[in-house]
């Protein structure tokens, strides 16, 4: 991230000033660093990871692909066989595809597209096959035979980048892949794509690219690359191809370098001209000593193959060409090479000193009819020499098998990019293709296999033209093929021929060859060809071949072709389509061939017509055109029955049972694609469609009923009728619209497969009616569950399936094993909605509980522990069984943690639960202010509880309305009566402490008698109901204690005190002093003389009197009884003194009642602290006057003034 400094131009400072300014807005200015480029990786790439078949059939319309045999369409680039010559394997460069074969049946095992052209294989080992894209990257499959109707569909591999040392740091373009004749190491080589770069060459360990372990791999760099290269047999060396070009001459001069392993390195032992000017390489490959190493290159008007010296280059053999080559492998004994040659496709065979021994194969393709020569690109020889292979860019995989003196012998051919027809056995499971260049091929339908191959008589001779087999006919163990060149070849059962027929050597004028069919009932043989001579000009032949003689024995001629010949099921009659599109006749019913009859033509179709179908039952025969035009037609009335459109042009037909119809089409133009459509021949309808690519060449029915397909590329499908798609024919499944179930052996209703998700039959051989935990077997109690047995154990604990009540239709599992079964039952009280009569478990996977009366999904056994600060933990259960609402009660209080609350008119909440779960003495907060009305966690205690906005805020307080306190003293008793109009609201107690003692005594010592809360009060009152109060009661008096101090505490509920203080004194009655008090002025004051009291004048009862309060009188000092007043004057004190706190009270109510009380609380004024301790002193009121007061003392200091 960059980050900008902004420069103000507004800014004003001195030079140094600007000029740093300016330095930090260029810093700022700056991009940031540009991250490095990540280091490239030293790790090896290589990735395991799922293949599956992305290009498999599917079910469509009613019908299941029950076999299905793809084949290459492309040129294939390589071929390799596994180390065992069981399996073999080619990459197609042109579709992008991996094939691999069964190299004895010929079905495809495996069939893998890929993104990117495929340019090389090598099997690892007999199940682990490596191809290399023309890029950078490789893959390893895992492959076996598991004798399946289809290519594998799902598999493990593996896959990586080769270049770069394995890394893949570079991309590149891959051109040589070799691997030691042990498997055991293997080298790439190929370009670079990087300008300072011109190749690398890579070995590596085979065993990395099948588990990812250690490669022990090598590399280098090179200045060029190469087509090819190849490592020695212990694996520790390479020679690699150099591509150089010469733009003098514009010709190339390829080298070769010798390239040793020495340790992660390739060191280069040697570097030598391939040849002089003008040499192209291609192949090389090492002699099986190992002393020499053999290329094969091109020059301007030849191949050559020369085979060198390791050690000084030297030549040891030269053998020039007229063909180009393109591949070269040793014979592993060392015996021979072999050779891939161009136009024409040959596999050349010389001997270990380049001598010239044959050539075989007949690479080549068909185009508009006309067959062509192809070349070999690549050949593969098994590890134990019996084996040669090659492939072409005619996609076509030929194998011979080596004789004496390395003679070889045509084997198999797979994949021809042409076919022409199919013809079904009459009666077994087998069905023969008309293939290209030279060869029928007899499969078995079940399995896909190849029963035998009938070749033509001069396969693997050196002929101008490849005749491709382009008609085909079965009887018994006979397969009689016709060849493009008019050759009839018929082979037995192992494949050998039993006698040929060949049309040219009786008509020399033959044109073209067109098609055979054979008498259902006898050894005849319908002919048709072409025939172009100067004098008849061309005309279209049909000729019968009487097999027995070997001779023709009837013929006619047309002067239009006659292509398809098809004899009706009984041998009645011999139907034929003609180029011109007309279907004609001929009456074949006699045993004799020369009496057989022309009836002419029965109908036409506005095109070219090549099918041709009779129906198996009656004399109805059916043709589709190119004119996309279908036609049956009855024989016996000579009538048509249908005439209906289909798709495109017509390749195949077929008439099944009484209404159903086929029809095979395809683009013609282009062989891009093609479709099977089905109708029902009844109402002429489309019952649907099963598109297939390239065109259906081949087309007929099994002996099932199923549908045996094959297009022009001879990639073929055994379709079966299946409603449900789950492969198995309807006649045969018992459950034909069930896609997972087709049997049922007990006949039960459930299907015999057993796979998961399949609902099939858990008791295949015993009837039964279970259906839950298992189909189909016995059920005692009818609740659908089975009894359990041997192999099915009760349904407890998880470890089982079976009823564990199978006497019990209502129970049968019990999951967490407590007793109750899973199934669970209960009523509703309607009063309470609580769950009543409840059976079974509600909890069937929680073993500690299986009731829950409140319907809230917590169990109602109740348990917990107790952590160190008092709370519930690891509570399970529910802690309120009858309460939907609540299940924990974190701090056990009673209410459930679960707090919810909504609003009354007032404002305040109606509460559910606990609005403090971690406080046993809280959980209600009505105004919602968060504060308790009370705590054991130190929380905030709330003196407001229905005051939102106020929590621990004081309240408002005051001693109750008119208080007053009186005494009266008699011989041995206090006479006190208290009294009060009201209290306020938050008075939580009034609590009065009393002092009775001797005025000579000293009180300090005497004062903790009314101190709380070690003084216990003389009276209390707790309980308040805002009315007035009047109490009086008696305390007693000792007869020497003349002084009563009283001291009235009120608290409030939040805590708050305030007090009153009254203190009264005893007179005992003596004679009137005839002395006179001497007159005082209100107010006055003076001190008394002893030290300790200080007297005020006050109006009492008798008038002006002075009276005298204590002050820190030492105890030893007598009071003098002129000290206190009489209680008469005292009684006016008090009168006056209530008489001015009503009006004081008056007056505050008038004003709001919000001023503070006078009487001493803590919010009181402020006063100098006492001069003894230095603690506050606090204002209160004895008598009706006003005095400051020092608690910690326990002393009066200031006398104030009257009270209000």
């Amino acid at each position: 991230m960059m980050f900008e400094v902004i420069c103000s131009t507004f800014m004003r400072a001195r030079v140094i000033w600007v000029l740093s300014l300016l330095v930090l807005c260029t810093w700022s200015g700056i991009p940031s660093t540009l991250e490095e480029a990540p280091e490239p990786s030293h790790v090896p790439v290589n990735q395991e990871q799922p293949w599956s078949q992305s290009h498999r059939p599917i079910w469509q319309s009613g019908w299941s692909p029950q076999l299905w045999q793809p084949q290459p369409t492309g040129m294939l680039w390589e071929v390799d066989f596994s180390p065992s010559g069981e399996l073999i394997a080619a990459v197609d460069i042109t579709t992008q595809l991996l094939t691999v074969w069964n190299s004895t049946d010929g079905r495809v095992i495996f069939h893998a597209p890929n993104t990117k052209s495929l340019v090389d294989v090598v099997w690892l080992d007999n199940q682990h096959v490596l191809v290399a894209d023309s890029g950078s990257r490789w893959y390893t499959f895992e492959v076996y035979d598991e004798g399946g109707l289809w290519p594998m569909n799902t598999t493990t591999s593996r896959t990586g980048l080769w270049t770069a040392e394995l890394t893949g740091n570079y991309d590149g373009s891959l051109w040589g892949l070799d691997i030691t004749p042990d498997r055991s190491r293997l080298v790439f080589c190929g370009a670079i794509d990087d300008p300072n770069i011109g190749g690398e060459v890579v070995m590596a360990e085979a065993q990395f690219f099948i588990d990812g372990s250690s490669p022990n791999s090598a590399h280098v760099y090179t200045n060029n690359w190469g087509a090819d290269c190849a490592i020695s047999s212990n694996g520790t060396f390479t020679a690699a191809l150099n591509r150089v070009y010469d733009s003098v001459s514009g010709m190339y001069h390829d080298t070769v370098t010798g390239w040793v392993m020495e340790g992660q390195s390739l060191g280069q032992t040697w570097t030598r001209n391939v040849a002089g000017s003008a040499a192209m390489a291609w192949a090389i490959d090492f002699s099986p000593l190992g002393n020499t190493y053999t290329i094969a290159y091109n020059r301007p008007n030849e191949g050559v193959v020369a085979d060198y010296f390791h050690d000084n280059g030297a030549i040891n053999w030269y053998s020039p060409l007229p063909q180009n080559v393109s591949a070269v492998r040793w014979v592993p004994d060392g015996s021979g090479v072999a050779v891939g040659l161009h136009n024409p496709g040959r596999l050349l065979i010389m001997d270990y000193a380049g001598g010239i021994l044959s050539d075989y194969g007949w690479h080549g393709t068909v185009w508009n009819n006309k067959p062509y020569t192809s070349d070999v690109t690549a050949i593969a020889i098994d590890d134990t020499g019996t084996k040669f292979a090659t492939v072409g860019k005619d996609g076509a995989v030929e194998i011979h098998v080596s004789g004496t003196n390395l003679q070889l012998e045509i084997y198999r051919r797979f994949s021809p990019d042409y076919l022409r027809e199919i013809e079904l056995h009459p009666n077994d499971p087998f069905v023969a293709f008309a293939e290209s260049n030279g060869v029928t091929t007899l499969r078995d339908y079940r399995n896909g296999g190849i029963v035998r191959q009938c070749f033509h008589p001069d396969f693997d001779q050196p002929v101008m033209d490849y005749p491709f087999a382009k008609s085909v006919v079965l009887r018994d163990q006979l397969m009689v093929s016709g060849y493009s060149d008019g050759t009839i070849v018929a082979c037995g059962e192992d494949g050998k021929q039993l006698w040929v027929w060949s049309i040219d050597q009786y008509h020399p004028d033959l044109e073209s060859f067109g098609r055979i069919d054979m008498h259902p009932m006898e050894n005849l043989l319908a002919l048709s060809w072409v025939e172009n001579s100067s004098s008849t000009g061309r005309i279209g032949k049909v000729s019968i071949l009487d097999i027995d003689q070997m001779a023709e024995v009837v013929g006619w001629s047309y002067p239009t072709e006659h292509w398809a010949m098809e004899f009706s099921p009984d041998g009645a009659w011999l139907a034929s389509s003609a180029q011109d599109g007309s279907i004609r006749l001929w009456s074949t019913g006699d045993p004799d061939p020369a009496l057989w009859s022309d009836d002419g033509i029965q109908y036409n179709h506005s095109n070219y017509t090549g099918v041709i179908s009779w129906h198996g039952e009656i004399n109805a025969l059916m043709s589709v055109g190119w004119d996309s035009q279908a036609i049956i037609w009855d024989v016996d009335s000579s009538q048509q029955i249908l005439n209906f459109q289909f798709s495109n042009q017509g390749f195949g037909a077929g008439l099944l049972g009484g209404s159903f119809i086929v029809t095979a089409s395809g683009d013609a133009t282009d062989s891009s694609d093609g479709k099977l459509e089905f109708f029902d021949g009844l109402n002429m309808t489309q019952l649907g469609e099963w598109p297939l690519p390239g065109i259906p060449r081949g087309f007929t029915f099994d002996h099932s009923g199923g549908i045996i397909v094959a297009n022009h590329t001879d990639s073929w499908w055994v379709l079966i009728p299946d409603t449900d798609g789950d492969g198995v024919i309807d006649e045969s499944d018992v459950f034909p619209n069930n896609p997972l179930q087709w049997s049922d052996f007990d006949g039960d209703g459930y299907g015999d497969n057993n796979a998961p998700g399949a609902g099939g039959d858990g008791c295949p051989e015993t009837w039964g009616t279970s259906s839950i935990d298992r189909g189909g077997c016995p059920d005692s109690d009818g609740d659908e569950w089975s009894d359990p047995d041997d192999d099915w154990p009760v349904c407890v604990l998880g470890m089982g399936y079976g009823d564990a009540w199978p006497s019990n239709p209502n129970q049968w599992c019990d999951t967490d094993g407590d007793s109750f079964g899973d199934a669970y039952y209960f009523q509703t009280d309607i009063n309470t909605g609580l769950r009543t009569n409840e059976s079974g478990d509600a909890f069937p996977e929680d073993v500690a509980q299986w009731q829950d009366q409140d319907g809230d999904g917590i169990g109602d056994n109740y348990s917990f522990s107790v952590d160190t600060s008092g709370y519930r933990t690891n509570q399970v259960g529910d802690a309120f069984p009858t309460n939907p609402l609540q299940f924990r009660d974190t701090d056990g209080d009673g209410w459930g943690d679960i707090y919810s609350w909504i609003e009354d008119m007032s404002g305040l909440r109606i509460e559910e639960g606990d609005a403090f779960p971690l406080d046993s003495l809280a959980w209600s907060d009505l105004d919602g202010d968060g504060c308790p009305t009370a705590s054991d966690t130190g929380l905030s205690i709330d003196n407001h509880p229905e005051d939102p906005m106020r929590c621990d805020e004081a309240l408002h307080f005051d001693l109750p309305a008119q208080l007053n306190i009186d005494a009266i003293g008699s011989e041995n008793i206090w006479t006190i009566s208290v009294d009060w109009k009201s209290t306020i609201e938050s008075t939580e107690s009034i609590s009065i402490y009393g002092l009775s003692w001797n005025s000579s005594e000293s009180v300090d010592s005497l004062l903790l008698n009314i101190e709380p809360p070690g003084a216990i009060p003389w009276w209390t009152e707790n309980e308040f109901d805002n009315s007035p109060l009047n109490a009086i009661f008696d305390r007693s008096r000792s007869t020497n204690h003349d002084r009563l101090m009283l001291r009235l505490i009120g608290t409030s509920s939040d805590g708050q005190k305030l007090e009153y203080w009254a203190n009264f004194t005893y007179y005992q009655e003596t004679e009137p002093d005839t002395q006179s008090e001497p007159t005082c002025v209100e107010g006055e004051t003076r001190p008394t003389g002893d030290g300790c009291n200080d007297c005020i004048c006050v109006v009492g009862l008798s008038g002006s009197e002075w009276a005298c309060t204590e002050k820190a009188c030492s105890p030893s000092v007598d009071a003098s009884s002129s000290e206190g007043l009489s209680m008469a004057a005292w009684s006016g004190i008090v009168i006056g003194f209530l008489a001015i706190v009503v009006l004081g009270l008056v007056l505050i109510r008038r004003k709001g009642g919000n001023e503070d009380s006078k009487v001493y609380s803590s919010g009181a004024t402020q006063h100098p602290p006492c001069p003894t301790c230095g603690d506050p002193a606090q204002e209160t009121i004895n008598n009706g006057n006003k005095w400051t007061w020092c608690p910690s003392c326990r002393q009066w200091l200031n006398y104030i003034g009257k009270a209000d």
